[in-house]
C-alpha cells in the first residue's frame, strides 16, 4: 500500500487527514479548508463501493480481453473457411457423385455458409467506427438476433419482428448494438421455454423535445415480469436481481450510452397472473447531426 493509498484510509476511517504529513496552515486573510467527519459505517460502505468498482474494473477488462480474442479468431478464421468452402464447391461438380453424396455436400455447404455468417457478424459485432456514421438500427438489430438465435432456438423461443421502417440514426454501430444486445439477452433470460418476444422498429417523435422525429425500438417479451419495487431501481448502477451472474451495469450502461446519443429509454411491465410480461421501449432521433452526437461520446 502506498502513502496516498493509507492516507486515503485514514482520512475514510478518522475523517482527518494523515497526521505523518503536515497539514500547512491557510495563507492569512484566506479560509481554511476542513473535511466533515466520516462515521465508520460510511466509511466501510466507502470501502465496501470501492472493492465493487475494483471488482467490476477487472471484469470489464476480462470482457474487453476476451471480445479483442473472438475478433482476431473471427478475422482468422475466414481464410480456412473460404479454403473449404471452395473444396466443397468442386467436390459438388464431381460427376461420379452419387445422389446421396451429393445431400451430404449441400448440408455441408449450407453448415459452412452458417459458420461464415457467424463469423462475419461477430467481426461486425466488435468492430467500431472512429467517427458516427448514418447506420440502419433494422440491420444492427439483426446482427444481434443471429448472434442470440442458438440461445433462442435452446429455449424454443420464438422471436417476432417487426421492421416498419428503413430509417437510419447517426450513431457508432458498435454502442447500439451493445445497447440491443443487453436487452436481447434480458428478454431471453426472463422468457420462459416456449414464450415469445417481439421485436418492432417504427417511426416516432419525441414529444418532449419539440416533436423532434425519431425511431421507436422496442423489445417486448411475456415473462413474468418486473414487480413496481424492482421497476423503480432499474437501470441504478450496481443493482441487479440475477446474484453472482449479474454485474448491475448493463442497463446503467445501456441508458448512458442512449444518452449520449440524444436518446431514452422506457419501460413498462405487468406481473399480472393472465397478462404479464415487460416492454423496453427505446427512443433514438433521426435527426441529429454528426458532430452532436460525438460532442456527446466519452470513454464509458
Amino acid at each position: 500500500m502506498n502513502n496516498e493509498e493509507k492516507r486515503m484510509r485514514l482520512f475514510l476511517v478518522h475523517g482527518e487527514p494523515d497526521r505523518s504529513d503536515k497539514v500547512q496552515p491557510a495563507p492569512e486573510g484566506e479560509a481554511q479548508a476542513v473535511a466533515a467527519p466520516v462515521s465508520p459505517q460510511e466509511a466501510g460502505q466507502a470501502m465496501v463501493d470501492l472493492e465493487r468498482c475494483r471488482a467490476l474494473l477487472l471484469e470489464n477488462q476480462k470482457l474487453v480481453t476476451v471480445g479483442r480474442l473472438a475478433t482476431s479468431i473471427a478475422h482468422e478464421i475466414n481464410n480456412p473457411l473460404e479454403a473449404v468452402t471452395n473444396l466443397l464447391f468442386l467436390i459438388a461438380t464431381e460427376k461420379g457423385l452419387t445422389p446421396q453424396g451429393r445431400v451430404f455436400v449441400a448440408t455441408a455447404q449450407a453448415e459452412m455458409s452458417r459458420v461464415s455468417q457467424i463469423s462475419k457478424q461477430a467481426l461486425n459485432f466488435n468492430r467500431e467506427t472512429s467517427h458516427a456514421v448514418r447506420v440502419e438500427p433494422c440491420g444492427l438489430m439483426e446482427d444481434v438476433l443471429a448472434l442470440h438465435g442458438r440461445r433462442a432456438q435452446e429455449k424454443g423461443i420464438h422471436i417476432r419482428r417487426e421492421y416498419r421502417t428503413n430509417s437510419t440514426i447517426t450513431a457508432f454501430p458498435g454502442e447500439i448494438r451493445q445497447v440491443f444486445s443487453n436487452l436481447i439477452s434480458n428478454a431471453l433470460e426472463a422468457t420462459a421455454t416456449g414464450g415469445g418476444i417481439r421485436v418492432r422498429v417504427s417511426a416516432s417523435r419525441v414529444w418532449s423535445d419539440t416533436g423532434e422525429e425519431a425511431l421507436r425500438i422496442t423489445v417486448a417479451d411475456n415473462g413474468c415480469g418486473i414487480p413496481a419495487e424492482v421497476r423503480r431501481r432499474v437501470g441504478e448502477m450496481f443493482f441487479t436481481t440475477k446474484g453472482q451472474k449479474g454485474t448491475g451495469i448493463g442497463l446503467w450502461l445501456a441508458q448512458s450510452i442512449l444518452h449520449r446519443h440524444g436518446g431514452h429509454m422506457q419501460l413498462s411491465s405487468s406481473i399480472s397472473k393472465h397478462r404479464h410480461g415487460t416492454v423496453f421501449a427505446i427512443f433514438l432521433p433521426t435527426t441529429m447531426r454528426p458532430s452532436i452526437v460525438e460532442s456527446k461520446r466519452v470513454v464509458a
